[in-house]
């Protein structure tokens, strides 16, 4: 391992390399810490899984040259393809911060009709838009299937309660509870059942 550089126990490189002026130096030590420093932080999301830096990128100069080959300088990101695969030069590429966060919401992945499909293949075969799926589902409760053929927006949905679909309005009719108070419930998070079932605090006056 070409490295003149030892990690600390507080997760530190105690010997500086003759790279270490660099400007592209700390994208080599930031990717080499979080994959195989148990102290970094960000260890339990790499290395904790078994993401690695591949045995060519362990010399901080060869990695350097690939970084400065495929055009990498400052506000631009290192990307791996695959999201389980090593650092390396066959999976990683240079992206803009913006193509990052896409790839990272596009290998997120959503049971749809008994398929197991990412963001980009749901907006491929369904024809609706990722961030409108997202919503609905993860800030609406709607199952993926009905976020897929609700035309309405909130509070007008659907929703699946007791095997039942019900409108925001059937739920204020069957369980007492105001359409406002049962979307406002929705979009603070809560769980389709509790928003519908919790009773509402009803204070007596004096």
């Amino acid at each position: 391992m070409d490295l003149h550089a030892i990690h600390s126990e507080d997760g530190r490189f105690t010997e500086k390399h003759g790279l270490y002026g660099h400007p592209f130096y700390h994208v080599w030590v930031a990717m080499n810490g979080r994959c195989s420093n148990e102290n970094n932080e960000s260890y339990h999301r790499y290395g904790g899984r078994g993401i690695t830096v591949c045995d060519e990128w362990q010399s901080p100069e060869t990695f350097i040259s690939w970084l400065e080959a495929n055009g990498y300088k400052k506000g631009l990101q290192l990307d791996r393809r695959d999201n389980d695969g090593p650092y390396s030069p066959e999976n990683c590429r240079v992206v803009t911060p913006q193509q990052n966060s896409r790839n990272r919401r596009d290998n997120q992945r959503y049971m749809v009709h008994g398929e197991s499909l990412m963001a980009c293949e749901i907006e491929e075969k369904y024809g609706i838009k990722y961030a409108t799926f997202r919503a609905r589902v993860d800030r609406y409760g709607q199952t993926p299937e009905q976020a897929l053929i609700n035309k309405r927006k909130m509070p007008q949905f659907e929703w699946e309660i007791d095997g039942e679909t019900m409108s925001a309005k059937e739920i204020q009719e069957k369980f007492d509870i105001s359409k406002t108070t049962f979307s406002s419930r929705i979009r603070m998070g809560w769980d389709v059942d509790r928003a519908a079932k919790t009773p509402i605090r009803r204070y007596k006056c004096l």
